[in-house]
């Protein structure tokens, strides 16, 4: 798959670098729809994965350049306690290069890499607010089903939706 971003020069990066920091930050104040303390907690993420390193964290990261400059990234990593289960914590893009195919880009290499990591199933939790409908549609386009909603978990009428994908099944 080849993402619509106008140009060819793009590539994807596992490796963080300190930079990435702030443009963690930068992708998602873009969109506008995190609460403050989410973004806080996705660069925490990012910084346990500096402070732990990649043998010793939870958590990996993809991250996004084109032209140089990260435009999106994602985090995913093992859920405590299960057999071969993963949880998506954070995929976001630049707000003004949505809908080019680069979130969904960044998703199908998660994937591939979890199931190379012997992973099964892949979990999203996500918001059931309205500006989070193009969010939903996304996972779903991708192959996500929604499997729960939890009234009222972020906040009130702030639903959680939990989503899941079998990396296995047969498309």
């Amino acid at each position: 798959m080849n993402p619509s971003t106008g140009t060819n020069s793009f590539r994807l990066r596992m490796e963080p670098v300190c930079g990435d920091r702030s443009s963690i930050r930068e992708i998602l104040l873009s969109s506008n729809i995190f609460y403050p303390c989410e973004i806080d907690v996705a660069v925490e993420l990012f910084d346990d994965y500096l402070e732990s390193g990649a043998d010793e964290s939870w958590y990996s990261f993809i991250f996004l350049d084109v032209e140089d400059r990260t435009v999106g990234y994602l985090c995913y990593g093992p859920i405590a306690m299960t057999d071969k289960r993963y949880d998506l914590y954070w995929i976001a893009v630049r707000k003004d290069l949505c809908g080019k195919g680069l979130g969904g880009f960044l998703l199908s290499e998660a994937e591939k890499e979890i199931r190379k990591s012997g992973g099964r199933f892949l979990y999203v939790d996500t918001s059931g607010r309205e500006a989070y409908k193009n969010t939903r549609a996304f996972y779903r386009k991708h192959g996500y089903r929604q499997v729960a909603c939890i009234p009222h978990f972020y906040n009130d009428n702030d639903h959680k939706i939990v989503f899941m994908k079998d990396l296995f099944q047969l498309r």
